[in-house]
């Protein structure tokens, strides 16, 4: 009976055995899974608010600004820069052509007047006027008047001649020209006036007249 006893404990030693030795078998057969441990993410950062727009720029229209006034020293104020101003002057093309015209007829008139012996010539110093005196003193030609009748021809158009002349200078005066020229206020409160003007005989310039 012992040795029934002893074979059965055996036996059962060798099944457990042989049980282990297949269990440690089977997880040692078996593949070990892997943890990975992922690091804790950082919470993203806050977002930032928008920019705010920019405030809208309103620009004004600008407005003219009035002209400096410049203050003159025991004086009234008067604004400074430039102004135009109308003048008038005798027409030129009248006043040369009546000096022209009258001009040269007296000339010729004077020296009669000067040379001649006959008293009714001595008319001929009074422009304009002096040819048509000393037509009427003439007496009537007797016998040959072809000279007479010259010195009348010459008389009557140097009457004509110088009385145009003298006509037309009046007229310079009577209507006269307009032209503009600008005016120039300085700091010290004077005036510069520009206007064209003859330079010479036969050229044209700028003149300047100013009062400080």
């Amino acid at each position: 009976m012992n040795a029934r006893f002893v074979r059965r404990a055996s036996a059962s030693a060798v099944c457990a055995a042989a049980l282990c030795s297949s269990a440690i078998a089977a997880a040692q057969a078996s593949p070990q899974q892997s943890v990975v441990v992922q690091p804790s993410q950082s919470a993203p950062p806050p977002a930032q608010p928008a920019p705010a727009a920019p405030a809208p720029v309103v620009v004004a229209p600008g407005q003219a600004s009035p002209p400096p006034v410049v203050v003159n020293e025991g004086g009234p104020t008067a604004p400074a820069g430039e102004m135009p101003r109308p003048f008038t002057r005798p027409n030129r093309a009248l006043l040369m052509t009546g000096l022209v015209v009258a001009g040269a007829p007296y000339i010729a008139s004077v020296g009669i007047a000067a040379t001649s012996a006959r008293e009714g010539d001595a008319n001929l110093w009074i422009p304009a006027v002096g040819p048509w005196l000393d037509l009427g003193s003439r007496p009537d030609c007797n016998g040959d008047c072809g000279t007479e009748t010259g010195n009348r021809v010459l008389l009557v158009g140097d009457g004509i001649l110088q009385t145009v002349g003298v006509l037309e200078i009046i007229g310079a005066f009577v209507f006269p020209e307009s032209y503009s020229t600008t005016v120039t206020t300085t700091a010290s409160g004077g005036t510069l006036s520009l206007a064209p003007s003859k330079v010479g005989r036969s050229g044209y310039g700028l003149s300047a007249v100013g009062e400080f």
